[in-house]
């Protein structure tokens, strides 16, 4: 374990620090060095399981991207040739949506694949085409999906470009949380690299709903002040008015917040406990024992976020203990109930 995590760390982030690493490392040693950090493109023509097709299309928008295509003539373009080179998905809305967000992911991480702040500012320049084009939970993960694809040799791109569309709204922290538990992703809690992925995604909705609280407390105390005045001319009437809508407005701002808030963690702790839920089950059935370094990983990982994000979870478990409850598994209701005793 302390040997991933090691690996994790010293991670280049780009090829030349990888090849220094190669130099640096005795030979010996050399086993345990990351892979290159490669994008890997699918829908590259030298990919074998690239069809000819998708390759010409998206050779097609990689020139427009590199061209500086407008925005608004890359959206055209985009709907122009899924449509030519896949007419079967007319009919299929769903299905053309998921094809457009792959496509366009891929195609921006590939022309801005040079250094993170290219990445950043691509995602930044095309953030309006992301969120007319992006507007399910399913089409959020198909972006995510693409995002781990493309970086997949590079836990710490992976990391930072998810973070960054979390932050941008393209993708959200749900998604975040439904990606890492999926069958394919969640094995991978061994690596230090997922809950830095989780970590993040949390820590920006906490950010969201503190700077709320803020607000409307900062808004309340300007109306405050401004009520107590002994005086009031038609001028302050006017601005209390303003005042009064502002607080409102930030309000539910906060109770929108809030909602999320408590999604988020409801959901976190409903897939952990779903995940290790049919660990146990799977152990017990084929008499294993269930007490692996992923299985070990995964409670204190858990254990780590509830104590790290305790403030948020108090507003949260009233909702929680509907997802702890007395007929689950006791191994796993005993971490619930031992964050409820340090917290209470």
């Amino acid at each position: 374990m302390c040997v991933c995590v090691c690996k994790h760390h010293c991670a280049p982030a780009r090829l030349a620090e990888h090849d220094l690493l190669v130099e640096q490392i005795p030979v010996e040693f050399r086993g345990l060095i990351p892979h290159e950090p490669e994008p890997i493109f699918k829908y590259s023509s030298e990919e074998d399981n690239t069809a000819p097709v998708e390759a010409e299309l998206v050779d097609q928008l990689l020139a427009a991207f590199r061209n500086k295509t407008a925005e608004k003539d890359l959206a055209v373009l985009l709907d122009g040739l899924v449509l030519q080179y896949f007419p079967e998905l007319l009919n299929n809305r769903e299905a053309l949506v998921e094809k457009k967000v792959d496509i366009l992911t891929q195609c921006v991480l590939q022309v801005s694949a040079k250094t993170i702040s290219h990445s950043f500012n691509a995602f930044a320049k095309f953030r309006p085409l992301f969120l007319n084009l992006i507007s399910t939970r399913k089409e959020r993960m198909v972006c995510l999906q693409s995002v781990a694809d493309f970086w997949q040799l590079s836990s710490q791109r992976q990391s930072l470009i998810m973070d960054k569309l979390n932050k941008m709204q393209i993708i959200d922290t749900v998604t975040i949380i439904n990606w890492l538990f999926l069958p394919e992703t969640v094995g991978g809690f061994i690596r230090q690299s997922l809950w830095e992925i989780l970590k993040a995604a949390l820590h920006k909705t906490n950010t969201t709903y503190h700077r709320a609280c803020e607000a409307v407390e900062a808004a309340k105390g300007k109306l405050e002040k401004l009520s107590s005045l002994d005086d009031v001319a038609m001028g302050s009437n006017s601005d209390r008015d303003e005042l009064e809508e502002q607080v409102r407005k930030l309000e539910e701002e906060v109770d929108d917040a809030d909602t999320t808030l408590t999604e988020v963690y409801v959901t976190l702790c409903q897939k952990f406990t779903e995940t290790i839920l049919e660990h146990l089950q799977n152990c017990d059935s084929t008499n294993h024992n269930y007490n692996t370094t992923w299985y070990q990983c995964m409670c204190e990982g858990f254990q780590q976020v509830l104590l790290e994000n305790h403030t948020e979870l108090v507003r949260c478990i009233p909702s929680l203990e509907n997802v702890f409850t007395a007929d689950i598994d006791g191994r796993i209701t005993k971490l619930f109930t031992q964050f409820q005793t340090l917290v209470s």
